[in-house]
């Protein structure tokens, strides 16, 4: 298949669902804008550096991701934020910089194995 078609496809059809479906998420329609001008400018004929495709593309997965695993993501969430906000209670932290402690937490822990698994697939 050439690239030509998947530019188009993704620039006429792909890129402004994504960025429909973001927008009625609340998410920004910028990374997937940004990929639609890639494929675009690429259909066009312009050559693309690998690190300007990774650079608009990584943003706009992560925003598809967290879409398609949307409950994966948020029990992952939930579940390593009590858990830290519990130890953090066992070693004697207030309620508030526990819960505090657990936010931060789980937003570390569950970024990381979202992101990892988004790469790793």
């Amino acid at each position: 298949m050439p690239f030509g078609l998947v530019h188009d496809w993704h620039a006429g059809s792909v890129a402004p669902l994504l960025t429909e479906a973001s927008a009625q998420r609340g998410g920004a329609a910028e990374p997937h804008l940004a990929v639609r001008s890639l494929h675009a400018r690429a259909l066009a004929g312009e050559r693309i550096a690998e690190s300007v495709w990774s650079a608009a593309l990584e943003p706009a997965l992560w925003d598809v991701y967290r879409y398609a695993y949307a409950y994966a993501y948020e029990e992952a969430f939930a579940t390593a934020s009590a858990a830290a906000s519990s130890f953090a209670l066992s070693r004697g932290y207030g309620e508030s910089e526990a819960a505090e402690h657990g936010e931060s937490c789980a937003r570390l822990n569950t970024e990381a194995n979202a992101r990892a698994r988004a790469i790793a697939r």
